[in-house]
């Protein structure tokens, strides 16, 4: 039986784009980076939930 989803195929190639925007950036630049993702997340759960409020009423 072929797999067509990998889990780990797709966390290894997340990683490597990871690494390929912040290869060589300064340690400054890398948290600015972690921390904007990490605002654009919270931001994204935001929606996902008021969708899912909306959808379940």
């Amino acid at each position: 039986m072929k797999k067509t989803f990998d889990c780990v195929e797709m966390k290894n190639e997340c990683a490597r784009k990871v690494r390929q925007m912040i290869g060589s950036v300064s340690i400054k630049q890398e948290l600015s980076f972690w921390k904007k993702r990490a605002e654009a997340l919270k931001g994204n759960a935001h929606i996902v939930r008021q969708t899912k409020s909306a959808v379940s009423i």
